[in-house]
Parts: structure tokens; sequence; C-alpha cells
């Protein structure tokens, strides 16, 4: 059997050999203390290959890969990963043909290359389980989901997470079990299955809670309290989140800290407790910084946020702009994509429209190019209200078409809310109050579908006041007193 004959897939991604699925070293070690080994194994291979010693040379390869690797230079370890591939093929050596296949996929995701990370991927894993290896077969299964969700291919990488999870359950290894129940769940999150994220993180946390360490309990209690959050569970949310906080702060780490602190933040402002989320926020900055990294990205952007909703839309957009920077130093576009979005609300807010415009254009750019559908759903709903205040209805229109189409086809239900809101708030403005509240009443059966209940509350208020504006008291007064409601037992 041909390790690239088999069609056998499957999703995975965490360590290999000591490296990190993203890079083996993100700091790379500086090259010139590399070169002496570099040279040694460059010599090894000639050495080898001189001699006909066909697995020596690929062992020497793979050294030499790996070396490439530490000193960021992803085009030479593809070159001489590839070139032990070939050997460990002729050898019938599948076993480490599936390992380079693996570190091949690790190479081109660390070049951005997720296409391409995402086929070595499945091809490893299609080769460990027909070896019978389940345990790399599960790795390579959770590095191609990894990159499925980088995609937004959310209901793809979560087939590949189960997969995984099968065989980590059938080799009864809890803490791998324990961490692919968290891709599980990260990946409902994702696409608003709340409910269910729920149950995985709540099975990862009893596998952890006996066997894992503080750091990892933390990460579960805080993805859990952010589900919890979402899901209008505040009282239970904020206990799983300061739990989570008390643990990372009794490791030292700094970072976690900073991150904990961002997601209580997030579930305060999600409570209307503006200044609480302001205070967090606050100190979280300075554990998180200098950067950049991803959550002082996150920590900018809610910060900004904070302040947007507080009415100080000139500092909000200071923040925005730093995010943005921040983003753009680590490359991650889909990061960027967000920080542009959110730089473009505040623009628009402070009725800047055209550079509010190219924001959202840029985001649209980089989203489509990546395939980023839910993204591409937003960033039009977004170009959409700036054509229609700058009076080009017929061209807007189109635009909320497609957004609407695109969120109906992916089948986010809040994606989908976010889509008709849009909508609902222009055809108001062009006086079309009737079919603006059909919007919004779709909307809000979308969050009801989600099952989040906060965002349930605020729709509901938005249609009492929506009707109140038409003078209809009755049937505000239905929405308000539903809203009421939810809000008291929710507390």
């Amino acid at each position: 059997m041909r390790y690239h004959q088999n069609a056998s897939y499957a999703n995975s991604l965490t360590y290999h050999h000591g490296s990190n699925w993203t890079v083996s070293n993100p700091y790379p070690v500086a090259t010139s203390a590399l070169r002496i080994p570099v040279a040694t194994w460059q010599r090894a291979v000639s050495n080898r290959e001189a001699n006909g010693d066909l697995p020596g040379t690929a062992e020497a390869l793979e050294k030499l890969a790996a070396l490439y690797r530490q000193s960021d230079m992803p085009a030479d370890a593809l070159e001489a990963y590839q070139r032990a591939l070939a050997l460990r093929d002729r050898l019938g050596d599948f076993a480490r043909a599936a390992a380079d296949l693996f570190d091949i996929a690790g190479v081109y995701r660390h070049m951005g290359r997720l296409t391409e990370a995402l086929s070595m991927a499945q091809r490893s894993a299609a080769v460990r389980e027909h070896l019978d290896e389940l345990s790399t077969a599960a790795e390579s299964l959770c590095f191609a989901g990894r990159m499925l969700v980088a995609m937004q291919r959310y209901a793809d990488a979560l087939s590949y997470f189960e997969r995984a999870l099968a065989m980590r359950e059938q080799e009864g290894q809890a803490l791998e079990i324990a961490q692919c129940l968290m891709l599980i769940g990260d990946a409902q999150a994702k696409v608003h299955r709340l409910t269910d994220a729920r149950q995985s993180y709540a099975r990862a946390l009893a596998f952890r809670e006996q066997q894992g360490t503080r750091l990892q309990i933390a990460e579960t209690l805080c993805a859990m309290g952010e589900v919890l959050s979402k899901l209008g569970e505040e009282t239970l949310a904020l206990d799983h989140l300061q739990r989570a906080l008390a643990l990372r702060e009794q490791t030292g780490t700094q970072q976690a800290v900073g991150e904990s602190l961002c997601a209580l933040a997030h579930a305060c402002m999600r409570q209307g407790n503006h200044g609480t989320a302001l205070h967090h926020l606050e100190q979280a900055l300075p554990l998180l910084e200098p950067g950049p990294s991803q959550a002082l990205v996150t920590a900018l952007l809610r910060l900004a946020q904070s302040y947007a909703l507080q009415g100080r839309l000139a500092v909000a957009a200071s923040y925005q702009r730093r995010a943005l920077a921040s983003a753009e130093q680590l490359g991650d576009e889909a990061t960027i994509a967000t920080a542009l979005v959110d730089l473009g609300n505040t623009l628009e807010t402070q009725n800047r429209l055209t550079e509010a415009a190219e924001q959202y254009q840029r985001a649209l750019d980089i989203r489509t190019g990546m395939g980023h559908r839910l993204g591409q759903a937003e960033a039009l709903s977004a170009a959409a209200g700036i054509l229609d205040l700058q009076g080009e209805a017929g061209k807007a229109e189109e635009l909320y078409t497609q957004a609407l189409s695109i969120a109906d086809e992916v089948g986010d239900p809040v994606a989908l809310a976010r889509a008709c809101y849009a909508v609902a708030r222009a055809l108001w403005r062009r006086g079309d109050q009737e079919q603006s509240i059909e919007y919004l009443e779709r909307g809000l059966a979308c969050y009801r579908q989600a099952g989040m209940r906060l965002d349930v509350i605020r729709e509901l208020e938005r249609l009492a006041a929506s009707y109140l504006e038409l003078g209809n008291e009755y049937q505000a007064n239905l929405y308000k007193q539903e809203a009421s409601l939810l809000r008291s037992q929710a507390q």
C-alpha cells in the first residue's frame, strides 16, 4: 500500500518530536548558532547519499530539516523533508513517511499555506490509521481539524476532531481525550452550538480535574465560562471565569492572567457592566504587552469596544488602530480583518464614511481571499450600510442580499441574525418600518435558535422600542415583559 493512495482522512494538531503545531520555535534560534550543526548534517546527507545508504540519508535529511525549521528557513526545511519523504516511500517505511508528512504540514502551516498543510495532515492521518497507529493518527487528525477551523470549515473540522476523539477513547488516554473535547467544544462554539459546546467542555473539565494541570483546568473553566455567558447564565459564567483567574494567578503566568481578565471583561460587557469590564481590561493590558500576540489584540479591541459603548469614540479608534498594528505584526489576516471591521464601525459612528468604507473593503478583500464565508457576510453588511448612508440604496441592496445569502447558506444562526439587523436598520432609515420589523423578528428567531439569552433580550428590547415608536404600545409591552422575564431568570 502506497501512503498517498489511502483516501482516509482525519484531523489533529498537537505536537510532534517536540515541535509546536504552528512552528517549531516562534522565536527562532539565531541562524549563526546553527551553522555548525547544519553544515554537519549537510555533509552527512552528502556522504550517506554517496554511499548508497538510503535509510541513513533519509534520517540525515530529517535532522537537517528540523534544524532549518529552528532557524526559520521554511523553504529549505520543506525541500529537505520532501527529499526524506521520497526516500521513506521508496523504502516502504510508511510510519516514517507519515511522520515526514506531518512535519511538512507543520512547515506549510508556518508559511501560511493552509491548504497544503491540510492536505499533508490528511495524508499523514490516512497512513497512520492504515498502520493502526491510533495515537499518531489522532494527532494528524487534530492538526487537519485545526487547519479547517482556520479556514472556517467548522463542520468538516468537527468530523475530524470527533474521529480523533474516538481513537483517543479507544486508547484510554484521559488528557488527550480532554484535548480533543476542547477542540470539539471550540468548533461548536464557533458555529454557536452553545449547548453542545458546554457539554464538551464539561466532559473535558471532568478529565482535567482528575489528571490535568492547573493551567489546563483554568483553560477549560475559561472556555466554559465564555459559553455560559453567551447562554445568558451570568452567575455560573462569572463563577467559572473567576475560578479560572484564581488558578492562573497561582501559576504566576502573566499572559494567562491577562487572558482570564479579558474573558471576565467580555462577560461583564455582555451583562452591561461596562465599568467593571473596563477595569479588568486596564488590568489585563500591561500583562499582555509588549506583544504582539493574539491575546493583546483581543484586549485592545475589547478596550475599544468598552470606550465606544461610553461614547468615547476617539479613544476607541486609537485602541483599534493599535490592535490593527499588532495584528499586522503578527501577520494574522483573520485578526487583521476583525480589527479593520471594528475600526470601520467606529469611523462610521463618527460619520467618517469614506474612511469607514476603506476599512470594510480591505476586510472584505482579506476574508474573500481566505474563503472566510462568515467574515464575508459581516463585511458585506458593513459595506452595504455605508452605501445606504451615502444614498446608494440599489448597490446597498445587492450587498445586503449577498450577506443574507451567505449567512443562510453557512447555516450560522448568529451570522444570519446580525445580517438581518443590518438590513432592518437600513430599512428603518428609509422609512420602511414594517419590513424592518420583519427582519428584526427574523433575527430574534435566530438568536432563540442559538440559545443566546442576552442577545434575545437585546432583540426583544429593540423590537419593543420599534413598536413603541410606531405607536403600538400593546405589542411593545409584550416584548418588554418577555425581556424583563428573561433578564430576571438570568440573574
